[in-house]
Formats: structure tokens, sequence, C-alpha cells
């Protein structure tokens, strides 16, 4: 046939052309192709030669170096002639437009990054090709097209599509055969993606489906061992490719480099050892690379001793290697940045930047000089940041999967300032490799300063992909920075137990292997706050204790706060920041003379630490700010009025002027006058005056600054002062909407218990609990007295006294000091102990609860308790009271007189139920006693029953042994037959003999026949008929020996009276148990007594 011709020419390098329609072939030998390509063409097209031919003949001449004639009879080659001719040769077309496709492809990557347009062009063409392939027919079963699709998107690097690609074409077939290339081209595109486990996998399946595949498979396994980790595997692996291919260059040098990273970690002979093992290796492949004429073994070599750390050999041979590649520019570009590497491992800077920058214009494709020289200029000082990085990005082109390379860009980048392109770099960086860490921490960093939620995330998956990485790693510096920062952005969403924990994981890095790890009530564990402060040394320790104190002191635990400041200023005593949170903490606990002490000392620290003198001016506004604050607090108008004149006269500034304005505006609306129902009109004109001051200068904030939330929350708490509701919510909405927008949980916090406030007076009672809540759960942890309060209030207008007095009790956990709370509660149990007393008297004749009257009793005498403490107390703090002592008196004495009623009340209660109790136990027991003698009743019924039935079985026995008698005596008198005719006749002469003893009786006694037991012929069984004889066997056959003359009597109604079954009959009936019955039985009975038994006869 002609394909076997074809293959056995192929064999001996020649062509067979078979001619069309004739016997013949022409011979073309393959070594002497005609230049002129078109002879060739004339002579394939002429014959209509099969796909095949065409084929072989292109590769014929692309093996020759002539690849325009190898696309022009390819092309020619897909001609519909030829498909017409030879329409089953479906592969063979197929690997026609493959071909195509493949060499555009290869066209497209010589094209420089330049040359967009003609890159894109030769792509287009390749994929038209491969789509005509797919669409041939078995074309969607072969792997063919999906491969030179796969090896298209590798080249425009789209390695995910290559990946899903090559994996599909795995699963299909080559022209029916399995293949190994798609297992192949899934691992190539793995090891570029660094998914080295992956495509160890399909390196291993492709050498189990293809024992005999090529060596560089068995490679592919090895170095992907490495990168995991398996050196005992890559080692075998690379041993296995010697032994197959014994001068392999690739597996000597794989196998040199693991002997030179093992040597690095060994010291004295073993290192030696393992270092001559490893120079053993290079000068195998050495040798085995063809000679030191080859540039290119030169080269090679040159990267191996410039490996090993033999710099002035490396330098050598590159320069050899360069000298001899004179008409090759791009392996010249090598050895230059071998030469340049060698220089550099030296020191000697000037010589290595002139060969990094000498081999980066011999070839600007080759990322390794770019690399070099960016070091160079990183080298040269953050001034030269940004020319590091655009060498760095030229590299990148010619690597432009590499992940690493992209975050070193991005990093550099951000330190310039560049954020928007460091950004760019390192998400791309990620998208290459989602496990770049470096990356996730670099964008968390370029985050931190405008998006804290994104570098959150960014911090948070950091932390995530390195959980398992070495102890000495974490002790890096920037580990232990990133630590501090994911804990600063927790912080920031006032997610405090996360910022702790980051915090201490900081501090565990530092301290070098201490267990800090914190139970989930971390912020009450005492002892691990005593560790940390304990193990406290100056610098990036302190740093981090006091960022951790921030976190405790903002969960609302001050004691253990206070702790690690103080700790942190027994370490470091110029500790500015220590003093102003003291004394922040001083003023939440309403001890503001502490609160003015750490004040003066954060002061006095101001002119001893060595600070610029605008740092010192932010400082000292700081502070002044925060006693405006205690000022306000303490109502110290006049001071506070002065300190805002001061600031503002230091400040001419119109931007510094905001804080002064603000405060101004807040003193005014303090110091208004708290309106009453019987004020006059000079107090109402004085409230209106001091509402308009503070609005005009929260208005005056606003028109320079209209982003100033904190001016417009003050106009909306002025317009919810005037009772203007509506007003008043819409302007803490637009202050909510902004704090949301900027971040600000701290304003976001006080806007929602503005808000809530507004709801309160408003009347929306639920819905301002309901805020309270929230800003209870998600900004103070429930510690801030003042929501707290707000959240009681709410409650208490809404009813629920209970939960309003739960609210109440929390917040005097946690303020015991603050006699306001302590006043509100005994309000609410005043309050709710009145309203069960009044609900349970109004009861009264009904059936009053006595635990609600219980209750109302114990809670009126806690509010009285309280109420008489806080009379006592009086005098000494009614400055920092806020109520009367009149008020005072008229709730304690309210509370005494219902106390004494709800007192009396429940003695009345209880006598009324101990009567009522004791109704009920006679009740109770008059019922147990029925309840007993209906149970003895029925007991002895049952016993009874039981008796009763017993003896009507004990009868049934005797009846049944006297059947069995009966029936002897039978046997033995010859049968029931003979027996019956003496029955017959004894039943007569009893008869006879029962009516004349009744005829002595008479019958006007009652007695007659029934007294005598005896049946009469009218009643249950007929007598015998006239002529038949009484059967003697119905009284066994014994006739009576008293009277020989009477007839023998017979038993009573026969055997039925007994319960017995008659011989003569097949059932017997039941005689009725009547009187008449009664008396033939007894008149019966006493015959039988006087009659005399005869003797047994035997049977005739």
């Amino acid at each position: 046939g002609k394909h076997d011709v074809h293959e056995m020419a192929m064999a001996q390098q020649t062509l067979y052309v078979p001619v069309n329609d004739k016997p013949q072939l022409v011979e073309v030998h393959l070594d002497a192709l005609p230049d002129d390509v078109d002879v060739v063409l004339q002579l394939l097209q002429g014959e209509i030669a099969p796909p095949a031919l065409w084929i072989d003949v292109a590769k014929a001449y692309l093996s020759r170096g002539k690849v325009e004639h190898f696309v022009k009879i390819l092309d020619k080659g897909k001609d519909p002639v030829v498909e017409k001719y030879h329409p089953d040769a479906h592969y063979d077309r197929m690997k026609i437009l493959c071909l195509l496709a493949a060499y555009f492809v290869a066209t497209a990557r010589t094209y420089k990054p330049t040359m967009k347009l003609q890159r894109d062009q030769a792509f287009a063409r390749a994929l038209t090709y491969l789509n005509q392939a797919g669409m041939i027919q078995n074309g969607q079963q072969e792997q063919m097209p999906l491969i030179g699709r796969g090896m298209l998107q590798v080249a425009k690097g789209e390695l995910s599509q290559a990946k899903k690609s090559f994996e599909e074409a795995s699963r299909r077939r080559d022209n029916g055969r399995r293949n190994v290339v798609g297992l192949l081209g899934k691992a190539q595109v793995c090891c570029m993606q660094s998914e080295w486990e992956e495509a160890l996998a399909c390196y291993t399946e492709a050498l189990m489906m293809h024992p005999q595949c090529p060596a560089s498979v068995r490679n592919g396994i090895g170095l992907c061992s490495m990168k995991l980790g398996y050196i005992k595997q890559a080692e075998a692996a690379f041993n296995r490719v010697l032994h197959l291919e014994e001068n392999n260059v690739t597996a000597l040098t794989a196998l040199a480099v693991m002997r030179i990273n093992e040597a690095k970690s060994l010291e004295g002979p073993k290192k030696t050892v393992k270092q001559n093992e490893a120079a053993t290796l290079l000068k195998w492949a050495f040798s085995s690379s063809g000679g030191q004429d080859d540039p290119n073994v030169l080269d090679n070599l040159s990267f191996h001793f410039l490996a090993r750390g033999d710099f002035a050999n490396a330098g050598g041979l590159a320069a050899k290697a360069f000298q001899r590649a004179s008409d090759r520019p791009k392996l010249q570009a090598e050895s230059l940045y071998v030469t340049a590497c060698a220089c550099h491992a030296q020191g000697m800077m000037k010589e290595a930047k002139q060969n990094y920058m000498a081999a980066c214009e011999r070839d600007p494709t080759f990322p390794l000089p770019f690399i070099g020289l960016g070091q160079m200029h990183l080298n040269e000082g953050e001034s030269n940041l940004k020319l590091a990085a655009e060498a760095f990005e030229k590299a990148c082109k010619g690597i432009p999967l590499s992940s690493e390379l992209h975050a070193i860009i991005g990093e550099l980048y951000h330190k310039s300032g560049e954020a928007k392109k460091a950004l760019e770099f390192l998400k791309t960086a990620i998208s290459l490799s989602p496990g770049n860490a470096d990356a996730h921490r670099l964008i968390g960093d370029c985050y931190v300063q405008t998006d804290s939620k994104l570098a959150l995330q960014h911090y948070e998956q950091f932390l995530k992909l390195t959980e398992n990485v070495l102890e000495k790693e974490k002790l890096s510096t920037n580990y232990i920075f990133l630590l501090n920062n994911t804990g600063i952005m927790y912080y920031k969403k006032y997610q405090f137990h996360s910022a702790s924990t980051a915090f201490c994981s900081a501090l565990e890095s530092l301290q070098q292997g201490k267990n800090l790890t914190m139970d989930d009530d971390w912020v009450l564990n005492s002892t691990c706050i005593a560790r940390v402060a304990k193990e406290l040394k100056p610098g990036v320790q302190v740093t981090i204790a006091y960022n951790l104190a921030r976190a405790i002191e903002e969960s609302g635990n001050f004691k253990s706060a206070k702790y690690l400041y103080d700790s942190v200023l027994q370490c470091t005593p110029g500790y500015f920041d220590c003093h102003f949170r003291l004394a922040g903490m001083a003023k939440k606990l309403s001890d503001y003379d502490l609160a003015l002490k750490h004040l003066q000392k954060a002061e006095s620290l101001l002119t001893t630490n060595d600070v610029s003198e605008r740092e010192k001016e932010a400082l000292k506004e700081c502070l002044m700010g925060m006693r405006v604050h205690l000022f306000l607090d303490l109502h110290k108008w006049p001071e506070t009025k002065a300190l805002l004149s001061n600031m503002k006269s230091k400040t001419p500034e119109r931007k510094n002027q905001v804080f002064p304005m603000v405060a101004e505006g807040n003193l005014n609306f303090l110091t208004t006058p708290r309106a009453r129902s019987n004020m006059n009109d000079k107090e109402k004109s004085r409230i209106k005056y001091h509402l308009a001051k503070a609005n005009d200068y929260f208005a005056m904030v606003l028109k320079d600054f209209s982003n100033c939330t904190y001016a417009a929350n003050g106009i909306g708490l002025v317009l919810l002062r005037e009772l203007k509701f509506k007003e008043a919510k819409q302007a803490f909405a637009a202050v909510q909407e902004a704090a949301v927008a900027e971040d600000n949980q701290a304003l976001l916090a006080d806007v929602l218990s503005n808000l809530a406030q507004a709801h309160l007076l408003s009347g929306d009672h639920a819905v301002a609990s309901k805020l309270a809540e929230t800003i209870l759960q998600r900004f103070s942890f429930g510690h801030d007295d003042s929501i707290l309060l707000l959240g009681a209030k709410s409650l208490y207008e809404e009813g629920k006294l209970l939960e309003a007095k739960e609210i109440l009790q929390r917040a005097i956990h946690h303020r015991p000091y603050d006699l306001r709370l302590w006043f509100n509660c005994a309000h609410v149990l005043e309050e709710y102990g009145t309203r069960l007393f009044v609900r349970e008297e109004q009861r009264r004749g009904t059936r009053a609860k006595l635990q609600d009257l219980q209750v109302a009793a114990q809670c009126l005498n806690q509010a009285s308790s309280i109420f008489q403490y806080l009379k006592t107390i009086y005098v000494a703090v009614h400055a920092r009271f806020g109520y009367s002592e009149e008020a005072l008196s008229m709730h304690l004495e309210h509370c005494k007189r219902n106390l004494i009623s709800a007192q009396e009340y429940v003695s009345k209660r209880k006598e009324e139920l101990a009567v009522e109790q004791a109704k009920v136990e006679e009740e109770q027991r008059r019922y147990e006693r029925s309840k007993e003698e209906k149970e003895a009743e029925r007991m002895r019924q049952e016993r009874l029953a039981i008796e009763e039935r017993e003896r009507q079985e004990l009868q049934a026995r005797q009846a049944q042994e006297k059947l069995e008698i009966l029936k002897e005596q039978w046997k033995l008198q010859g049968g029931p037959r003979q027996a019956e005719g003496k029955r017959k006749k004894r039943k007569k002469e009893r008869e006879s003999t029962v009516q004349d003893m009744e005829e002595e009786e008479g019958a006007g006694d009652g007695q007659g026949l029934e007294d005598a037991g005896l049946v009469s012929s009218d009643e249950e069984e007929q007598r015998p008929a006239d002529g038949e004889e009484s059967d003697p066997a119905r009284n066994g056959g014994i006739p009576s020996t008293n009277k020989p003359a009477a007839p023998a009597e017979a038993p009573p109604r026969d055997l039925r009276a007994l319960g017995l079954e008659d011989s003569s009959d097949e059932e017997l009936e039941v005689a009725e148990e009547t009187e008449a019955g009664q008396k033939r039985k007894r008149a019966a009975a006493r015959i039988e007594d006087e009659e005399e038994a005869p003797p047994l006869s035997s049977p005739s």
C-alpha cells in the first residue's frame, strides 16, 4: 500500500511520491531537495500527494533551516484539492494546520515587546489555524489542537487557560493512541506557576504511562522534588537519568547543586567531601558538554563556578565565552552577566555596574542583568529607589510570570511614594501566585493610611500563609512590624480581642519563645498581663506593650491597662503617651485630681524629651485639649473659657481654630440652664441666648470646614435641646453617614448615642433602647456608663423596669462611685416595687400573689436603703450629685410608706394562705381516706371472686372423678346398653316412691316434688315410655339393701345433674337450677341413703 511504501522510504531518507492514477512512484531524496521549492510543490500538486507526504517534505526543508519553504509547503498542503482526493486523511490535515499554528506561535515569540501589533497578528493567525484543526472530523476528540492551543496560551502569558487546555488534552488521544504530551505540558505550566506538587504528579503520571519517555521527564521529577524538599527522591530521579544517559548535563548539574547546598549546612571534613563531590560532577558535566571551544559550554561552566563561589574562574570562563561568541549577542550578554556577578560578589561595584549595563545593551530581553543593575541602584541609597524599580520593571518583562519580582517592584514603588503603581505590581504578584505572603503584607502596608479594612484583610492573609513558618522567620523585623500593624488595624475596627492577640504574638516573637497565648478572658487574666510587663525591654517591646495597653483600655479593663502603662513608664520613664492615657482613664473614672497630675507630668516631659519644636507644639495642644475636657466635666466654665482664649491666641491660623471654636460651642451648650415648668421670661431668654450662641459657633466651623462632623453633631444637639426632634434626627443621620464614610468609629459611637437620645425624647423608646444596645455591643463592650444610663432610661420609659434595673446594676458594677447611677437604680426599684404592690392591692378579694408582694416589699426596702444612704452623704457630695435633698426626702418617705403597707399586706396574705392551705390539706386527707376505702373494697371483691373460682374448679374436679368411677362400673356391667334397661326400671321405681312421699307430705306445705329433688313427666326430661324398663346402670348397677322390694333409686336426673356425660347421649344437658329440681335431688338423696347397695355382678 501507499503508507507501507511511505514508511519504508522515510527509513531510507527517501520519499516516493505515488503518480496519480498510475502504479508508479517518483523517488525524491530528502538530502538532495532542490533549493527551488516550487519544483517540489509542482510535483506534489501534480500528483496530488497525500497530506503525510507534504508534511515530510516540509520537515525536510525545516531541518535544513529553510523555514520559509516549510511554511509554503504546509500552506499548499492544506489546499481543498488535496482534501478532495484524500478525504480520509483527517489526522494529517489536522497535523498540517497545527504545524502552521506552532510556526506562528514561535514567530510571535521572536518579536520584541515593542512590536505588539506584529505579535498579536501572529497569535491571531495561530488561533485561526487551531480553530480550523478543531473543526475537522474527529478533531474534537484529538488532543493535538488542544496542545497547540495550550502552547499559544503559554506564549501569551495566559497560564490558567493553558493549564486547562493541557489538562483536557491529557484526557484525549492522539490518532487513537495514548500520548503523554498533554501531561507534560500541564507539568511545565505548573512549574511556571510554582505549583510543584501538581507538576510532580503530572510528571509521575506521564512516566507511568510511558516508561520509555525521554530523560527530561525524570529531570522534571527531580526538579519538582528539589523544590518540595524531597531531596532523596530528587537524587534518585537524577541518578536514574544518569543511568539512562550517562552524560546528561542537566542531571549532573542538578546533583552538583544539591551537593553544594548540602555543604552549606556542614562543617569541617564533611563539608569538604561534599564540595569535592560537587566539583567532580561539574567537571563531568563540562567534559560531557563538548569541549572548551564551545561558548555554550564555557558559559554554562562559568555559571557553575559562580554558583560555587569561585568568582575568579567564573569571570575567566565568562571572558573566554564572550570572546568566542562575537557573533552571538545573547550569549555575550550572559557572559557579561556572569562577569558582573563575580565583580559584585567581590565588592567591585563600579565594574559590576558597568558589566550589568553592557549586558543589558547586548540583549535587552535578558532579564538577569536588569536585576543586577537594580541591586546596584539600591546600594547607592534611597535616592535611587525609583531607578531600581525601573530596572526591575524591565527585568519583569523578560520574566512576566515571576510573582517575587513583581512584589519587589511594588515594594520599591511603595517606598518611593507611588502607592498606585505599587498596588498595580503587588496585585499582579498575587494574581500570579496567591500564596505570595510578602505581596499581601506589602499591599496591607499600602492600605494602612487609606483603607484599614483592606489592609486588615491582606494582613490576615499574610498571617494565614505564614502560620507554619520557621521560628527564625517569625523573629524577623518585618514579621514583628506586620503583627503590630495588624493589631492596629484590628484596633481601628474596634476588634480589641483580635488586636490584643496580634500584639501578644509580636511580643512572643520578640521575647523568643515566651508563651503569651491568652484565653477568651484575656482582658481579665492578670497573670498574663504581669508576665508581659515583667519581660519588657526598651525599644520595640515598649511600643507593642503600649499598644496592648490601649486595646485593653478600650475594652474597659482599666486596672490591667493602668498596670501596663505603669510598666512601660518604669521601663521608659519619658514615654509621654502613657501619662496622657492615664489622665484619660482617670477622667473617665471621675478622678479629676489624678488626671490633672498626669497632665502635669506629661507637660514636664515635653521640656526634657528630645523632640522637635513642631512636635512639641502639637503635644501641647493635645494637653490643652485634655484640660478643656476636664474643666468642662468639672463645670469650671471660667477656666475653660480662659484656656480656649489662650489656644486661639497661640494658633492664629484659621485651620487651627476648629477645636477651640467647637469647644466654645460645647461650652455654651453645657452652660445652658435646664428647662423647668415654672421658668420666668428672663430664664427662657437666657436659654435661647446660649443655644443660639452655641449654634453660631458650630455654623462658623461648618462654613469654613464643611466636612467637620463634630460641628454638625453639635448643631444636632442644639436642635435636640430645642425639641426639634425631626431636624435633630436628620442632622444626626447626616453625621452618621459621614462617620461611616470616614471610618471614624469614635464619632460614629457618639452620633449613635445622640440619635438614641433623640428617639428617646421623641417617644420612640424601643428604637432608643435598640440603639443603646448596639452601641454597647459594638463600641463599648457594655462598659460605657453614659450609654448604659441611656439604655436604662429607654427601657424605663418603655415600661421594662426589670431590664432597666439590670442595666443600671451593670453600670454600677463598673462605676460604683457614680452616685447618679445609684439614685436612678433606687428610683427604678421604687417604681417597680410600687407598681407590683398597687397591682396586687387592686386584686384584693381575689387571689393576690404572695411572691409578687414579697418582691415588691424587697424592692421598696432596697430603694429605701439606697435613698437613706444618699441622704446621709448628701452634704459631702451634693456638688457632684445633681439632685436636691428635698427630692431624696420625698422618695425616701414614699418608699417607707409603701414598704409598711406592703409588709402588712404580706402578713395578712400569709395568714390567708395558711388558712387556705389547712383547708386544702384537710380535703387532701379526705380524698386519701376515700381512696384507701375504695382500694380495700376492690381487693375484697377480687378475693371473693378468686375463692368462688377455686370452689367451682374443685366441684368440677370432683365431678370428673365420679365420672371416671362410673365409666369403670359400666365396663364391668357389659356396657351402657345392658345398663340402659335397668336404669329406666330404677327410674320408674324411684318416681313411684317419690309420688308416695309427696302424697304423705301433702300438697299444701309447699314442698312436693320440688323439695324431693324429683322431676315430673311434664318437665325438662320426659319419663320412659310404657313398658320400658328402668336401667340399673344409672345407679351403677347397685340395688338397695334396706328395702329390697322397692324399686332401685336412679341418680338425680341421671348423669346430667352432675354435669357428666351420659353414655347414651352424645352431649350432656345442663340442668336448670330451679326450686323444683332442688327438691327432687334432696328426696332422691334420702332414698339412696335408705337403700342398700347390691353386690357387683360380672357382665354376661
